[in-house]
């Protein structure tokens, strides 16, 4: 499983760091892949995240997650730091993924209509 808090405050200052502490080391072509279907540059992984916006370090931190191979993701409010284009992209990466569960919190109409299934609280 892998988890992908709504707030980014990570002990990390780069995505490298993030990519050390899964026990990745080094980013794969996987997680620049995904990198650029969210709309970014691969060279993000590199930035520090006080360059970064919310949205940037969102968008990282779900790409790293996805990338693991994991059966279960967890994203916590996944679409909160984005815009509408953003939302979109990361709903077209979810959409292509196999063998991919994804759990989430949101609060976002467009993400709900396009989920699988939603379950209201």
């Amino acid at each position: 499983m892998a988890y992908s808090p709504q707030n980014i405050n990570l002990p990390v200052y780069t995505g490298m760091e993030l990519l050390k502490l899964t026990g990745i080391g080094h980013p794969t072509g996987e997680v620049r892949h995904i990198i650029q279907q969210l709309g970014m540059i691969p060279d993000m992984l590199e930035r520090s995240f006080d360059e970064l916006s919310g949205g940037q370090k969102q968008r990282i931190v779900i790409a790293i997650c996805l990338s693991l191979g994991r059966k279960i993701i967890l994203l916590d409010e996944p679409t909160a730091s984005l815009d509408d284009e953003s939302v979109n992209r990361l709903i077209s990466v979810i959409k292509n993924m196999k063998n991919t569960t994804v759990v989430s919190a949101s609060h976002n109409h467009e993400w709900m209509r396009k989920a699988d299934k939603v379950i209201m609280l």
